[in-house]
């Protein structure tokens, strides 16, 4: 079985139907969705200051729970992507729930589907580190940004724990020169996320027996409902030692 396969039996698995509502609230108390689609939204939105109450289409490529498309203010214009036929067909209805809209496409047909859309915002989260080719993916989807649109990119780095489905390791300089390659600029980028190295390393490098995997679940949760800066307390002041494991860029088209 090839990786694709390996990929998309997982998430679809993972994404598999649930009521809307319950996919919904899965979405906000998994620290996973959360330690990403916070921060992700936080840079998005100051990057367009004022313009951000504008109408802006969005694009995730590779929007899984939708837990970052769901923070986006009603009246923008939500598009996903995902390798998973069930996060496809199951999305649409729980963005419905919150009041929203949204047109999805899997990876098979989206350039067929949105070949004429031009975008304000593409998001891939945690997206570029499985495909084969991730400048081949990048390149295809540049021509579909918006005069004034921005790519962002958030890919692991440091990682404590080798997941089997990554098909490579990147880091700044390997990143830089990738959007260098694809005819990207990149406006700013930020290394963030200590909480999963700590995560991480309890569970898979320290081990943990029954009780401490209670106790790690029940801190996950807390920390996925709490606000970015207490999160950024209490990196600074308890993780110190740890590495960052997201390391986000957020790139615009080269003039």
């Amino acid at each position: 079985m090839s990786k694709v396969d390996v990929n998309k039996e997982f998430y679809n698995k993972l994404y598999k139907k649930r009521n809307p509502f319950v996919s919904r609230i899965y979405s906000l108390i998994s620290f996973d969705q959360q330690s990403k689609s916070k921060i992700n939204f936080k840079i998005i939105k100051e990057h367009f200051g004022n313009r951000f109450q504008r109408v802006l289409n969005v694009l995730d490529y590779g929007f899984g729970h939708g837990s970052l498309l769901l923070k986006y203010p009603k009246h923008h214009l939500l598009h996903g992507c995902d390798i998973s036929e069930e996060a496809v067909h199951n999305f649409p209805s729980v963005a419905e729930s919150t009041g929203r809209k949204a047109m999805t496409a899997t990876v098979e047909e989206f350039f067929k589907k949105f070949h004429d859309t031009r975008f304000d915002v593409i998001s891939l989260s945690h997206i570029i580190e499985h495909v084969d080719d991730d400048k081949g993916l990048l390149s295809s989807l540049v021509p579909l940004l918006s005069e004034e649109g921005v790519m962002l990119i958030n890919i692991p780095i440091n990682e404590v724990w080798k997941d089997p489905k990554h098909v490579r390791l990147y880091d700044i300089v390997y990143t830089r020169q990738l959007c260098e390659a694809v005819g990207l600029d990149i406006v700013r980028q930020l290394e963030t996320d200590k909480l999963t190295s700590f995560f991480l390393t309890e569970e898979y490098v320290i081990g943990a027996g029954k009780l401490k995997k209670m106790y790690i679940k029940l801190l996950r949760l807390f920390c996925a409902l709490m606000p970015l800066s207490f999160i950024r307390f209490v990196e600074d002041t308890y993780l110190k030692k740890h590495h960052y494991q997201q390391l986000i860029v957020l790139a615009c088209r080269k003039k």
